[in-house]
């Protein structure tokens, strides 16, 4: 029996490559624990409307367990749109640190510099 599909919701315009950076490692962070990902920056281009971005999203969602929502995607108003969807059809909608502590248990929760790839705090120092 596999796992149940997650989807990344979070905030992409008006972000530096669309957030992708942030989409991908909080994937792989899931992943590396065999939890199964839908990440949006994998499916569509640059090149489409945020509307036939959204409606493939929405449509995306239709396969899913529920969001896992990163953070900062209350600012967004397309994962606001996502969020209300997945309400609407009775799925979790989970913050990314939730979602972690169910589906990854006992692993521990990624710090901030490895979700949002910040340098690692010299132990030396301080």
């Amino acid at each position: 029996m596999s796992s149940p599909l997650w989807y990344l919701s979070g905030p992409m315009s008006g972000h530096p490559a669309f957030n992708y950076p942030l989409f991908h490692r909080t994937a792989a962070l899931f992943r590396q624990h065999q939890v199964p990902i839908l990440n949006p920056a994998e499916l569509g281009t640059v090149d489409n409307t945020w509307a036939d971005l959204l409606a493939s999203d929405l449509a995306a969602l239709t396969q899913t367990a529920g969001l896992i929502l990163l953070p900062g995607w209350h600012l967004s108003s397309g994962a606001r749109l996502e969020w209300q969807w997945a309400r609407a059809h009775h799925l979790p909608r989970l913050p990314w640190h939730v979602a972690w502590r169910l589906l990854c248990a006992p692993h521990p929760l990624p710090t901030w510099a490895q979700l949002f790839a910040l340098p690692e705090p010299d132990a030396g120092t301080g």
